[in-house]
């Protein structure tokens, strides 16, 4: 699986023209909304969801090498994937009792 990041260029020309602070979100269990969740009978998507993660890993990977060239360049990244996955496992430890609920927020989200 390749992934082709346009945002390098992008973030550097951010930087050349004196940006140095940045928040980066990663992507979120894709695999998890309602559409793919409904083809999956309600189950999330398990290729998708690999698909996100490897996607988060190559981006935090290349975030960390553009700080390498870029010494005074500070990123806060948050893990979307991480953050979802946890609500859809553990529902009740949010005050929420289904995790369709939270699907149905998730699809508001997208």
């Amino acid at each position: 699986m390749h992934f082709n990041f346009g945002l390098v260029p992008f973030w550097q020309r951010l930087y050349n023209n004196g940006a140095r602070k940045f928040e980066i979100i990663g992507v979120s269990t894709i695999g998890c909304c309602p559409s793919l969740r409904l083809k999956n009978k309600t189950e999330c998507f398990s290729e998708a969801n690999l698909m996100s993660m490897k996607y988060n890993e190559v981006l935090q990977s290349m975030l960390k090498e553009l700080k390498l060239v870029n010494k005074d360049l500070s990123y806060s990244y948050f893990d979307t994937y991480a953050a979802l996955q946890d609500l859809i496992q553990n529902p009740t430890s949010y005050g929420m009792i289904h995790d369709h609920i939270i699907l149905c927020l998730f699809a508001l989200y997208i």
